[in-house]
């Protein structure tokens, strides 16, 4: 992502991890499902190591299609899939 130059990731999650730590709230996060770019498998096993053992919650969203763009929406199935490596 090109905020991740000006806010890297590991920065943002250990200011996530205080909050957690001082509030005790949960972080939800929000995971567009693009088809065969964010959909990957491998990708939501990089996901789980990096949430792993935190206060979480992960809702999973398909993309919405524009004509503008050439992304598509992840079919149900990647979806699916996707999920049931994260709630495992």
């Amino acid at each position: 992502m090109p905020i991740a130059k000006t806010y890297p990731l590991e920065a943002l999650e250990k200011v996530l991890s205080e909050y957690v730590k001082a509030s005790d709230n949960r972080i939800f996060y929000e995971y567009i499902m693009i088809k065969d770019m964010t959909d990957k498998l491998e990708l939501a096993r990089e996901l789980v190591t990096m949430l792993r053992k935190k206060l979480t919650h992960v809702n999973l969203i398909p993309y919405n299609t524009n004509p503008a763009i050439s992304l598509k929406e992840s079919d149900e199935k990647s979806i699916q899939e996707f999920k049931k490596i994260l709630e495992a």
